[in-house]
C-alpha cells in the first residue's frame, strides 16, 4: 500500500504514528495534509500556523517560522525527545543545522529571514554510536515498564553511546549508562524519575544551572537516587562528560531478577549528595528590617552588591581630590568638617539602602511584580528567588515564581513550589489552580494519553480550587478544567466552559460555540428519532427571534404521534422547515439554556438536554398543511400572541 492510499484508508494520525513513531513534542492530529500541493515544498508554501506533512525524497513534517519562534519550538523539540543542543552537525555553511534523533532527524533550514524546521525519517544513528552490532538490549522492555518515568529504551552495545543514549555493554546489564556534554537531559531525566517517587525531594527546587556548577566545580562529587526495589541511580562527571549509571536493586552487586514489577512499596527514597551542599534555601536572615521610601523601579546590578566592611566603603567612597583640598585649605577649617559630617551622613544613609539584609520578602516580590508585568522574566525570577531566600514563607513569591516555570514549560519546577503552598496551607486557592494548570499541560504538551495520571491530578486540583473559590475571580479554574475534560474526552468539558463564559472568558464563549452549542437546524436527537420524513413540499416557518430560551422543536402527526421533524433552534434565530409532507400536526419542544451533550435521559440511551431552565412543552394548536391556505408558520413570544401550551414530561416528550 502506498503512502496515499494508507492516508485515505487509515487516517493521516495513524500514518503518522507509524512513520514517526519516537517523535515527541508534536501532536500529529494537528498536522496539515494536502496532496493537491504537496509537489509544492517552496518556502512560500509552507504555513507557519501549522506544522505540514509531505512527500518528497520521502516523508517529512515541516513548519516555516520567524527568527525568534525557531529558537523556542526547536529547543522544546529537542528537549521532549532528549537531544542535546550541542549535538547538531552543519550543512552548507550553517545554513542548514540538523540533529539526530531516534529514527529521524530534525533540520533547521535558514533563508533570509525566515526559517523552516524540517524532520525527516531516516537512518541517522551516528556512525561512531550505533553499528550492526547495536540493538535494544532484552532487558530494556523490562526496566521501562517497571521503573516510573523510565521512558528510554536500553541498547546493547560494546561502545560508548552519546546523545543522552543508555546503554549496556553486559547480558546482565548491571551497569547501565548514559553519557552526555550538556548537563540537562541527564538530571532532566533524574528529576522525572524522582518525581515519581519523591514529588516533594528538595532536589526537583534545585535548578539545573545550580548542579552544574556544583559538578564542575567539584567532579569528583555524586548525586544517589535509590529505589528500594527497585533501582539506583548515580549522577557524576569524568574528564569528558556527564554520566547517569543506572544499577539493579542492591547496586553494583545486584541483580535485576529482583526488580519488583509492580507498584512501588516501601520509605520514600531521597536524594543523597556525596558531600553537604546548601543549593536550595540559604539561612533565613533573622534580623531584618523594612525599607523606607525604597524606589521599586531602581536598579540594582547582579546580586545587589552588600558592602561588609562599612568602613572601607566609606574611606573609599571620600573623594581624594576632597582630601587634598582639605589639607591645603586650613582656613576653610569649619566649612570643611562640616562638609565631613555631611558626606558620612549621607554615606551612612547609602549604606542603609546598599545592604541586601534590610531588604526584606516583601520589597524583593515587589520589584519582581513589576519586572514581571514588563516582561522581564528573568529580572523577576531572580527577584522572587530572592524573596523566598530572605523569607522562606512568603507565598506570593512562590505563587509568581510558580507562573514563570509553567511559562518555561519547567513543570517539575512549578509543582514542587506549589506543594510548598499547599503543605503550608491547604485552603489556598491560587495554588491548587496553578498546580492543577502545570499538571495539565505537562501531560498536553507531552502528547500523553488521555488516560495519563497527570490529567487526573489536573481535574483534582482544579476541582478542589473551585470548591474553595467557585467566584469569578477563580473562573481560569473552570477554564483549564473544561481544557482537561475535553482531553479526556469528557462531556463534562461542557459545563465548565459555559461557567467560564459566564465569568467572561472570550475562549470558553468560542469552544462553547465549536463544541458545545448546537447549530440552528440541527438535530441533537437524530439517534432517538431518525432524520425526518420528507415530501410535499410544504415550508414551515418557526421564528424563535423574540425568545428568551433556546428549543428543541418536535413537529409530529396529530393522529399518529409519529415524528416528522424535530430540529434545534437558538433563542434569537428563525428556522425555515422545508419539504414537510402533507397532514394535520402537533407541536411540542424542550426549551432551556445551556445546551450540553452529557445529560442522560430517562431511556438510559439518549444524551443531550439543558443545564438552566428546561421544560417540556405540548402547544395547544395544529397545524394544517392539507387546507387551502396552509399553515406558514408560528412564532414563540409573538405581542400579541394568545397561544397556550401545556407542559408535559420528559417520558411523554420521547414517546
Amino acid at each position: 500500500m502506498d503512502i496515499y492510499s494508507a492516508i485515505t484508508k487509515l487516517g493521516l494520525n495513524k500514518v503518522l504514528l507509524s512513520i514517526f513513531p519516537n517523535l515527541n513534542g508534536i501532536d500529529f492530529n494537528q498536522i496539515t495534509y494536502n496532496k493537491d500541493k504537496i509537489d509544492d515544498l517552496s518556502l512560500d508554501s509552507f504555513s507557519e500556523t501549522t506544522w505540514n506533512f509531505g512527500v518528497g525524497s520521502g516523508p517529512m513534517i515541516f513548519r516555516s517560522f520567524d527568527k525568534k519562534s525557531v529558537e523556542i519550538e526547536l529547543k522544546k523539540l529537542l528537549n521532549k525527545n532528549s537531544i542535546d543542543l550541542a549535538s547538531k552537525t552543519s550543512v552548507v555553511e550553517n545554513m542548514i543545522l540538523a540533529w539526530n534523533g531516534n529514527g529521524f532527524k530534525i533540520q533547521k533550514i535558514e533563508n533570509k529571514d525566515r526559517f523552516i524546521l524540517l524532520i525527516t525519517k531516516e537512518d541517522v544513528k551516528p556512525d561512531n554510536a550505533y553499528s550492526k552490532e547495536t540493538d535494544i538490549h532484552p532487558l530494556s522492555s523490562k526496566i521501562n515498564s517497571s521503573i516510573l518515568g523510565f521512558d528510554k529504551k536500553i541498547y546493547k552495545t560494546n561502545k560508548i553511546l552519546d546523545n543522552n543514549k543508555f546503554f549496556s555493554k553486559t547480558d546482565e546489564a548491571i551497569d547501565i549508562e548514559s553519557n552526555s556534554k550538556e548537563i540537562d537531559g541527564l538530571i532532566s531525566f533524574l528529576k522525572k524519575i524522582v518525581f515519581e517517587y519523591s514529588p516533594e525531594d528538595d532536589f526537583l527546587r534545585i535548578k539545573n544551572d545550580s548542579i552544574k556548577k556544583w559538578i564542575d566545580n567539584s567532579p569528583k562529587e555524586t548525586i544517589l537516587f535509590n529505589i528500594e526495589s527497585k533501582c539506583q541511580i548515580i549522577f557524576s562527571k569524568d574528564d569528558n562528560n556527564y554520566k547517569l549509571n543506572v544499577f539493579p536493586p542492591g547496586g553494583i552487586s545486584g541483580s535485576w531478577e529482583s526488580l519488583n514489577l509492580g507498584d512501588f512499596i516501601g520509605e520514600k527514597p531521597i536524594v543523597k549528595f556525596s558531600s553537604p551542599v546548601d543549593l536550595i534555601k540559604p539561612s533565613k536572615s533573622e534580623d531584618y528590617e523594612t525599607p523606607i521610601n525604597i524606589d521599586l523601579d531602581e536598579e540594582i546590578e547582579e546580586d545587589d552588591i552588600e558592602f561588609e566592611d562599612q568602613d572601607e566603603f566609606i574611606n573609599d567612597s571620600i573623594d581624594d581630590e576632597y582630601s587634598e583640598k582639605n589639607s591645603s585649605q586650613k582656613s576653610n577649617f569649619s566649612f570643611n568638617w562640616l562638609y565631613v559630617l555631611l558626606s558620612i551622613l549621607f554615606l551612612l544613609v547609602l549604606l542603609r539602602y546598599c545592604n541586601t539584609n534590610l531588604r526584606d520578602g516583601s520589597f524583593f516580590y515587589e520589584r519582581g511584580l513589576s519586572y514581571y508585568e514588563a516582561g522581564d522574566k528573568e529580572r523577576a525570577l531572580r527577584d522572587f528567588d530572592r524573596s523566598i531566600e530572605v523569607d522562606n514563607s512568603f507565598i506570593d513569591s512562590y505563587i509568581k515564581r510558580a507562573e514563570i516555570y509553567i511559562d518555561q514549560e519547567e513543570y517539575y519546577e512549578a509543582i514542587y513550589d506549589l506543594n510548598e503552598i499547599i503543605i503550608n496551607d491547604n485552603n489556598n486557592w491560587i495554588a491548587y489552580y496553578h498546580r492543577g494548570r502545570a499538571y495539565y499541560l505537562r501531560a498536553s504538551l507531552s502528547n500523553a494519553s488521555k488516560f495519563s495520571p497527570d490529567y487526573q491530578r489536573a481535574i483534582d486540583d482544579l476541582s478542589k480550587s473551585i470548591s474553595l473559590n467557585p467566584s469569578k475571580d477563580n473562573s481560569m479554574s473552570y477554564m483549564v478544567r473544561g481544557l482537561t475534560y475535553q482531553s479526556i474526552e469528557s462531556e463534562l468539558a461542557c459545563d465548565d466552559f459555559y461557567s467560564a463564559c459566564n465569568f467572561g472568558i472570550s475562549q470558553a464563549c468560542e469552544l462553547i460555540e465549536e463544541e458545545c452549542y448546537p447549530k440552528t437546524g440541527s438535530m441533537p436527537y437524530e439517534k432517538k428519532f431518525g432524520s425526518g420524513l420528507y415530501g410535499g413540499g410544504n415550508d414551515y416557518i418557526i421564528n424563535n427571534l423574540n425568545g428568551d430560551y433556546d428549543r428543541l422543536v418536535s413537529i409530529r402527526r396529530a393522529d399518529t404521534r409519529f415524528i416528522v421533524r424535530a430540529v434545534f433552534i437558538r433563542s434569537g434565530d428563525s428556522y425555515t422547515i422545508n419539504n414537510l409532507p402533507n397532514g394535520i400536526y402537533i407541536l411540542e419542544d424542550l426549551r432551556g439554556n445551556n445546551w450540553t451533550p452529557r445529560i442522560l435521559r430517562n431511556d438510559g440511551i439518549t444524551k443531550g438536554g439543558f443545564l438552566l431552565g428546561e421544560k417540556f412543552s405540548r402547544y395547544n394548536f395544529t397545524i394544517d398543511l392539507i387546507s387551502t391556505p396552509k399553515d406558514r408558520g408560528f412564532q414563540y413570544a409573538a405581542p400579541d400572541g394568545n397561544v397556550t401550551s401545556d407542559e408535559i414530561t420528559e417520558n411523554e416528550f420521547f414517546n
